[in-house]
């Protein structure tokens, strides 16, 4: 089980701020709660390049002392009505429950980031807003492993047993992802240590829920990957070794669920 994450909560003047204090103090050497520093943390996204790690556009983060560093990603409203938002949110809800849900899901035992922080610049009633979370290094997207060409079958094999467990203790952690598709999943390889992560956990929810949502959210990534031409590239052996490791992952219910 993962140590308790503690948050804090402030505001100042038009700024919006709320912290995992394990890096308040690095991130007040960088200016926390100063207005030009929370500017550039949100508005990194206008010249950060694309990125597939999740929605919007994300730079790392530098700390002072820490060897950790920090992923920021901007909030942005997703779908048809993205751009008559022009980058702004109605509030700061979501980054709280985003930063709620996420360590939820971490102290239960899911493998998800860490989360970091989130900021936010009001203007009039409209917020423009960004979230950070722990960088995991040495990773890609689980569709950039695909996308990257074929890899040999114990290498694809160990990647889908990690991403079938991660997804399994996901959803046995009371995860509920709202967009779910291989761009938010990460991987890492290892010689024999292959592990997966789930990320992007904007609107997710952390509740025990009935199986129907996961069938869905499962039947969602299987048309992602059809929907880009990838899902015929895994073959039924990798299918059953993914559906295996995540039943299994499935079954393992988290204490702090349990009591």
């Amino acid at each position: 089980m993962n140590k308790d994450l503690v948050f804090k909560t402030a505001r100042r003047e038009s700024l919006w701020w709320m912290v995992n204090s394990e890096f308040e103090s690095e991130l007040e050497k960088l200016g926390l709660g100063q207005h030009e520093v929370v500017e550039a943390w949100i508005d990194h996204g206008r010249a950060a390049p694309q990125s597939a790690t999740g929605r919007g556009r994300t730079r790392l983060l530098e700390l002072p002392t820490s060897r950790k560093q920090l992923i920021l990603r901007r909030t942005l409203h997703g779908g048809a009505l993205a751009p008559l938002w022009r980058g702004y949110l109605a509030g700061t809800r979501r980054l709280r429950r985003e930063l709620e849900v996420t360590s939820t899901l971490l102290q239960a035992g899911a493998a998800v980031p860490c989360p970091a922080f989130g900021v936010a610049i009001a203007s009039g009633p409209l917020w423009r807003a960004s979230l950070a979370t722990v960088h995991i290094p040495n990773t890609c997207t689980g569709l950039e492993w695909l996308m990257s060409g074929p890899r040999e079958p114990e290498r694809t094999r160990c990647c889908a047993h990690a991403v079938g467990e991660a997804l399994g203790r996901f959803h046995a952690c009371g995860g509920q992802h709202a967009d779910l598709h291989a761009g938010n999943i990460l991987l890492r390889e290892g010689d024999g240590d292959t592990r997966a992560w789930i990320i992007d956990l904007d609107k997710a929810r952390c509740n025990m829920f009935p199986a129907a949502p996961r069938h869905n959210e499962l039947n969602h990534l299987a048309r992602s990957l059809e929907k880009r031409g990838l899902l015929d590239s895994i073959d039924h052996s990798v299918r059953e070794i993914f559906i295996e490791a995540y039943k299994t992952a499935l079954k393992t219910r988290p204490r702090s669920l349990a009591d």
